[in-house]
């Protein structure tokens, strides 16, 4: 989420898995948003699938609070 100077939100990103897709949308509130102004042609996105018994385990990582270069470290991979 994107705020206003004044505390507005301005822009709110969303993201969600549907059917076999994934779904991303970008909300401006107050404003007209580009097509390309988020979502260029050559936007990319990398998947990454996290075995359940990482995230039911006693001491469960919180992914969701971590940022992608932490995840990507966290798992060993590179960026």
């Amino acid at each position: 989420t994107q705020y206003t100077a004044s505390g507005d939100v301005e822009l709110s990103f969303t993201s969600r898995i549907q059917g076999n897709g994934l779904v991303i949308q970008i909300q401006a509130f107050g404003r007209n948003v580009a097509n390309d102004e988020y979502l260029p042609p050559e936007t990319q996105f990398r998947y990454l699938i996290v075995p359940a018994d990482i995230t039911a385990s006693k001491n469960p990582v919180e992914f969701e609070k971590m940022s992608y270069e932490e995840v990507m470290d966290f798992f060993g991979l590179e960026q």
